[in-house]
This record gives structure tokens, sequence and C-alpha cells, in this order.
């Protein structure tokens, strides 16, 4: 009696492992980075050290230990995250319209709070007359205004690249007031961040990992499709499970460059740890 061996398909033509590749991939790749035989704050803090300056003066405290990003990125991602949430679920990843006037001007605003805290932080540093003093709890909050703005113009390039019927007369935000409400929606997470509660500091810190490697890998994805002439080909979000995948090594790739590159400079010039 001969066995067989039947490979079974879902209804649209998939196997498990097709339908399934991304969310087996993420929990591969969080496996690997738990598994590594070091404190989580520890690699952490080595994984994400070539896109922050890590600075602990202005680095929020949990406890005795400290999250990965300063204060400022530690916003940034907070706010790109949450609003990549919010935007995903309401169906605003297939709109490829710009923002609205109104809506790109209140965009701007956000990320222009960004820009007026940090000069004012380098000026206070270089020893300059400033209107206030700098504080870590506005850092973030002006962090996450413009990390809404970056997740807006990502949700975009997704609408834009990935269907093969891009909603162009849709916008992802078309009311002035939607980025303010993708602004509320951080808040939650801002809340949790102004604790300093030390039993928060690793789901926050592999929060944080987490939003960088989204980012990262959600504009590499984009890239890679322009790059290759596979853009505007799927029609559901099933379908685009292997460029996500291809995005996220390229993503988790670029990240870990770029910390590599930077304990490399490190070590080459004996520059001395910031402070």
């Amino acid at each position: 009696m001969q066995a067989s061996i039947e490979i079974r398909h879902n209804t649209d033509g998939q196997t498990p492992l097709q339908r399934y590749l991304a969310p087996i991939a993420a929990a591969i790749a969080v496996g690997v980075f738990l598994a590594i035989p070091m404190p989580l704050s520890q690699k952490a803090h080595a994984f994400l050290h070539g896109i922050c300056a890590q600075r602990p003066s202005h680095t929020l405290a949990f406890g005795d230990g400290l999250l990965p990003f300063d204060a400022r990125m530690t916003g940034i991602y907070t706010g790109f995250l949450a609003a990549m949430i919010v935007l995903i679920a309401t169906g605003r990843h297939r709109h490829a319209g710009l923002p609205s006037i109104g809506a790109g001007l209140v965009l701007l605003a956000m990320v222009g709070t960004m820009a007026v805290d940090g000069f004012n932080s380098l000026f206070t540093d270089a020893g300059l007359a400033t209107p206030y003093a700098p504080d870590n709890r506005l850092r973030v909050l002006t962090g996450a205004a413009a990390g809404i703005g970056l997740a807006t113009i990502l949700t975009m390039l997704m609408g834009m690249t990935l269907w093969r019927r891009p909603q162009v007369r849709k916008r992802v935000v078309s009311r002035w007031w939607e980025p303010m409400a993708l602004f509320v929606a951080t808040l939650p997470l801002i809340a949790l961040l102004a604790t300093g509660w030390s039993p928060l500091l690793a789901p926050l810190t592999l929060v944080l990992v987490a939003s960088a490697v989204l980012a990262f890998s959600g504009l590499a994805m984009v890239t890679a499709l322009l790059l290759t002439n596979k853009e505007n080909r799927f029609e559901r979000a099933g379908e685009v499970q292997g460029y996500a995948v291809i995005g996220g090594m390229l993503g988790i790739a670029a990240i870990g460059i770029l910390a590599a590159g930077r304990f490399a400079f490190e070590a080459w010039t004996n520059a001395p740890p910031l402070t």
C-alpha cells in the first residue's frame, strides 16, 4: 500500500506556510533576538546604537535601567508605532492620496515642534540663551508628533506602491484634525513612559525595538518593490508577505550595519561615551 503525502492548501491556493509567512518570520526574528545571551537592555542598546545618540542624560529611566533610545527618539518611534496601528486598522494603508492642505499644514507644524525643541536643546548644550530649559518629557511629546508625520508618509508610500488599484482619490489624512487625533492615540503609550515604573522597562524596550524594525522594514519593502519594478501588483495584504519578509530582513540588516559602523568608528577614534 503506497503512502502518499498531501499538501493541504487554503481556499486561496496558498499552503499554510505561505499564508502565515510573515507572522512566522516575525516570530523567528523575535526568538533569535531574545535568545542572544545578553541582558535585554544591553542587546537593545547595541542593536539601536547606530540610529540614536543614546545620551543617558537625555534618556528616560525606569528604576536603574534606561530605554535603548533617548527621549526624543523614544517619542518618534512611539508616535510612529501608534499612528501606524491606527492607520492600518482603519484601512488607510490602501489610500494613496496626498494629505489635504489643512492636514499637511498640521503635520508640518507637528514636525516643526520637534525641530524647535531640538534646536532649543542644542543651543542649551552650546551655552547659548534659550527660551526654556530642555526636558525629557517635552522631548517625548515633540518626538511623538514627528513620528506621526513619519507614519503618515510611510502609509502613503505603501498605498502608492503596493496595490494593483491605488486609491489615489482617498487621502491618508484628509481633515485638518486627523493628525491631532493620531497624536491622541499615542497618549496611552506616552503615559506608560511617564511612569518610570521599572517592570515596564523590558516590554517598552521590546516595543521600541519593534517600532524601529517596522519603520526601517517598511521603507526597505517599498524601496525593493520600486527597484524591482514590482509595484502595484497586489490585491490583498496576504500577497505582500514575501516582500514584507524581504523588507524585514533588509531593515534589520540596515539597523545592524549602522550599529556596527558606529561601534567601529568609536573604537577607531577612541571617542568618549556620551553623557
